[in-house]
């Protein structure tokens, strides 16, 4: 059976052609396949990116400690301040602030200060009863304590020890003038 030459070249063609076709939709399909794979494992959340490397423990952020200063004026204009109380302490560490009365007005031998729960507003330790203001007529003051100076008890004051860690508060009280600052213990 004779076939002419041009039926035998186009059937040549054809048989390229499906080859042809054919590999165009296989690598079509793995393209596809690779790409939905790769965002089905991105929008899950099972692979992660990280300039971090992998073998390092992810690190918990602690807020920095710094020192507060806070003031409050008494009825007859002495200016009484807080500083020295660090806003966070790590277990451990003493309890340190001072207290300073400046000014014109009735001078009271001592502060009274406490800790409270700031919630709650629960007297978790007493650090100065205080003394009482006997004095009648208004005089000159500028008087520091520290709070060895003020305290009760002669002992460190470790509050995370005696009351465990969480937040307090620091209520300082002279002559009607109240200063409270927060702290965090670990």
């Amino acid at each position: 059976m004779f076939v002419p030459e041009y039926l035998k070249q186009a059937s040549t063609n054809r048989s390229f052609v499906v080859r042809i076709s054919v590999i165009a939709i296989l690598i079509l399909a793995i393209t596809v396949s690779i790409s939905s794979t790769a965002f089905l494992i991105l929008s899950t959340g099972v692979v992660t990116t990280s300039s971090e490397p992998a073998d390092q423990p992810e690190s918990n952020y602690i807020a920095p400690s710094f020192e507060q200063k806070s003031s409050n004026t008494t009825r007859d204009g002495v200016v009484v301040t807080v500083e020295g109380l660090n806003t966070r302490y790590p277990s451990g560490e003493a309890l340190y602030f001072t207290v300073t009365a400046n000014g014109n007005g009735i001078f009271c031998p001592k502060p009274m200060a406490s800790i409270v729960k700031p919630e709650t507003g629960e007297l978790v330790w007493t650090i100065s009863s205080g003394a009482a203001c006997q004095q009648t007529l208004e005089q000159e003051i500028d008087k520091t304590w520290t709070m060895n100076d003020i305290e009760d008890s002669s002992f460190p004051l470790l509050v995370g020890q005696l009351f465990g860690s969480g937040e307090y508060r620091l209520v300082v009280e002279y002559n009607g003038a109240t200063i409270a600052q927060d702290f965090v213990q670990e």
